[in-house]
């Protein structure tokens, strides 16, 4: 194909690919069919051939599907969605095989689940409405789901896993995101709706924060495809909003002794750890849109409702989830967020946090002109981003002011919270200056901003003041401890701010 095939080789090509798509659908149909007879035992060396056959098979069949989408072989690629069998029938199969799944296997399990969860994603994104229905039955990919989710929890925990296993996390997510959020597959969303066991077990396999937080940044691994890793971003910013908005799910899926408020304090520590990325995911998310033509407006609006439950949905959890999103709740929404803070290690983790929702608000603006989003909304979002802004800046002041009187911190802890706390005070600073990057700055949003500027910059000199203190007392040198200070423009920049 790169040597610019004629017509005829290609169409010649495109028929051989339909014909590979047979052979594959009809390996996967034949080696399920092997192990469901139960005509014979499968000892570890025969699950092995199996296992590696199966990741051939799949590796294969994902690189045709690529190469048919890359030269527009309709027809070799609508032969190639049969190939759905390859992971939903011989890899169903195999994971119901004990030996499949023992600890001296898992290494080979966890590479040929990956090669399947890829492929998967690759035929149901590339398939069209039409395609898409016939692809597989709501139960068999139900099924499948049930049996992955089950032996990566098995091999792996629910702790998030390295290398292959990493990314057979993240590829699910793609599937799982797919499966919930397009309309081609609402029979398949309803069967996961109705199946409360399956959404406990991928609860637990797809801890959606900590998956957000050490994804990629750029195109690496298997989302190195350029049109492939944005929807990566896309799905993790779906799978985070919908874990903000399904806290009884989690729950559930965490235990029923757990009290309400350690769950909440912990869901809230999880987000907290995922922020820092939302500028990452927005970016790539907006130049995605930006890129496609035909549905660039709704993927716009889409990824702004996202965004507006994750900041949402920190907020709520970290303030005890009292507060409503309303500006006659400036007081309340500036209340000490305590279960934030819980000691000053905490402190450049929550700086890094209001760091980052002051940064997604270009990414949020450019989704905005693209969605054409009205005025109303704008202030709407706007509010759900300053409001966990200013709960976490009066939260650190709360716990700095109460650091003169001792406890258990240490000098290079003061000295990184003071950084910490400098650096969200400039962000901010900086935000406000400029208008908040295209977003509207009306009341109540510049007098939270400018609340959060002053609770930020106290902070740091309390734990300043704490620090010199201490080192007062046992005569020690705290040079390296004193805050960056401000120079004249920074100066400049928050008394224009005030005013």
């Amino acid at each position: 194909m790169t040597s610019s095939p004629g017509a005829a080789m290609a169409a010649a090509l495109d028929r051989a690919m339909q014909a590979g798509a047979r052979q594959l659908t009809g390996l996967g149909t034949r080696l399920a069919a092997v192990m469901c007879s139960g005509e014979r035992a499968f000892d570890s060396a025969a699950v092995e051939r199996i296992q590696q056959q199966l990741f051939v098979a799949c590796e294969l069949a994902q690189h045709l599907t690529n190469v048919a989408a890359e030269h527009d072989m309709t027809r070799a690629a609508q032969a190639l969605q049969s190939c759905v069998t390859l992971p939903l029938e011989c890899g169903h199969a195999l994971m119901a095989i004990p030996d499949a799944s023992s600890s001296e296997g898992s290494g080979l399990a966890i590479d040929v689940l990956c090669s399947q969860t890829v492929l998967l994603d690759w035929l149901i994104r590339g398939s069209d409405s039409a395609v898409a229905a016939q692809l597989a039955s709501p139960e068999q990919l139900l099924a499948w789901l049930s049996a992955a989710a089950s032996r990566v929890l098995a091999v792996n925990g629910a702790s998030l896993g390295r290398g292959n296993a990493r990314s057979l996390q993240l590829c699910l997510s793609l599937i799982v995101y797919q499966t919930v959020c397009h309309l081609s597959f609402a029979p398949h969303a309803a069967a996961l709706q109705r199946d409360a066991s399956l959404q406990r077990s991928l609860v637990q396999l797809l801890t959606a924060a900590r998956l957000f937080a050490t994804a990629p940044a750029r195109p690496e691994g298997v989302f190195r495809d350029i049109d492939h890793f944005p929807w990566l971003w896309i799905a993790l910013l779906s799978l985070l909003s919908m874990a903000c908005s399904a806290r009884h799910i989690v729950q559930h899926a965490l235990g029923r002794s757990t009290s309400p408020d350690v769950l909440r304090r912990k869901m809230a520590r999880q987000l907290l750890q995922a922020l820092p990325r939302l500028p990452v995911a927005l970016r790539v998310a907006a130049e995605h849109a930006q890129l496609t033509a035909d549905s660039g407006a709704e993927v716009a609006c889409r990824m702004l409702s996202f965004t507006g439950r994750i900041a949402n949905g920190f907020h709520l959890l970290a303030s005890s989830g009292l507060q409503a999103l309303a500006d006659r709740h400036l007081a309340a929404a500036t209340a000490p967020v305590s279960s934030i803070v819980g000691s000053l290690a905490d402190v450049p983790a929550c700086c890094a946090a209001a760091c980052a929702l002051m940064q997604v608000l270009p990414h949020v603006a450019a989704l905005q002109a693209l969605a054409g989003a009205v005025v109303d909304r704008r202030d709407q979002l706007g509010m759900k981003l300053v409001l966990p802004i200013s709960g976490i800046a009066a939260a650190v002041r709360y716990y700095c002011q109460g650091m003169g009187s001792g406890g258990p911190w240490s000098a290079a802890e003061a000295t990184a919270a003071t950084e910490a706390l400098w650096q969200l005070h400039t962000t901010l600073c900086r935000a406000v200056h400029g208008g908040t990057a295209g977003l509207t700055v009306a009341q109540p949003h510049s007098e939270l901003l400018l609340t959060s500027l002053a609770a930020g910059l106290d902070a740091a000199w309390d734990a300043q003041a704490a620090l010199q203190g201490r080192a007062a007392n046992n005569n020690a040198d705290v040079a390296d401890g004193k805050p960056k200070q401000a120079d004249s423009s920074e100066v400049k920049c928050f008394l224009a701010a005030a005013v």
